[in-house]
């Protein structure tokens, strides 16, 4: 994205759970979703990831998606991938599911203040809870899936509230050019 030739810095936000195709895949739509419309769409630009490639290629889990489409959310171009080794290079804030995942993420390098840190952190009830790894639906029902979308949902509700300091406070960071 150019303008007057000039490319535009955009803050990338990835989401990063296990497999990439259920917390992380739903985390990325449900964020687009409240991007769109909004005053900060354009200076954001949203993509997920997996710790483990056991289902790179492959679209969301079917619940994810039937999840999504409850609540009118398409995902269905989504395919997994696993983390790039470049990821704190390309990232302003990754996101990640569990602490390990952050653990994980955490060793591909040295990350910014407050550059790699849990979903749940941007919602308050988690916080105050001390809740903060999301539940893997994974092995579990539809109704598992509709609950890390309520858990989902309120992260990224609280993320899209913090945006504007985040944007803010963003001059110098690992900024992405897209």
């Amino acid at each position: 994205m150019t303008f007057t030739g000039i490319p535009l810095m955009r803050f990338a936000v990835t989401f990063v759970c296990s497999g990439n195709t259920c917390r992380s895949a739903m985390a990325a739509a449900v964020l687009e979703s409240l991007l769109a419309g909004s005053p900060v769409a354009e200076q954001v630009v949203v993509d997920s990831y997996g710790t483990g490639d056991w289902h790179v290629g492959e679209p969301a889990d079917p619940r994810a998606l039937a999840v999504l489409a409850e609540h009118g959310l398409d995902a269905s171009a989504h395919r997994a991938r696993v983390i790039p080794a470049d990821l704190l290079s390309r990232s302003d804030l990754i996101l990640c599911a569990e602490a390990r995942h952050r653990r994980r993420v955490s060793r591909l390098g040295v990350a910014g203040p407050g550059q790699v840190r849990l979903i749940r952190e941007f919602d308050p009830r988690s916080m105050a809870a001390g809740e903060l790894d999301l539940k893997d639906p994974y092995e579990g029902s539809l109704d598992d899936y509709r609950a890390c979308f309520v858990d989902v949902t309120a992260a990224c509700a609280g993320l899209m509230a913090a945006l504007p300091g985040l944007l803010g406070n963003s001059a110098g960071h690992r900024g992405s050019q897209w």
